[in-house]
């Protein structure tokens, strides 16, 4: 299994923003505080649907989140998408497509 591509729309600090992988070892790197581990937690969210730091997960001013994935298992492609919205200042709710 891996990730053909990742799109993250009012994430953290990603307004709205697409990531292509290749089949193998894929290095993200870049300055501080430029969202690399957000990628990461984007990933690890859709994959299992745990957040690994609910903090800020919604972009300042928005008050939803979009994390779609393209996954290609045994040759077949699987599209995930996980809308998160807020309940208030302090719940959210997640929904797996």
């Amino acid at each position: 299994m891996y990730i053909l591509n990742l799109e993250l729309i009012n994430y953290r600090l990603f307004k709205e923003s697409s990531f292509k992988f290749n089949k193998g070892i894929n290095i993200i790197f870049g300055y501080n505080s430029t969202g690399k581990t957000s990628i990461l937690e984007a990933i690890n969210l859709i994959l299992t649907g745990i957040a690994i730091n609910n903090g800020n997960i919604i972009n300042f001013g928005s008050d939803f989140a979009n994390v779609y994935a393209n996954i290609m298992k045994d040759n077949i492609t699987h599209n995930l998408k996980l809308i998160i919205k807020k309940i208030d200042e302090q719940k959210l709710r997640k929904f797996f497509f």
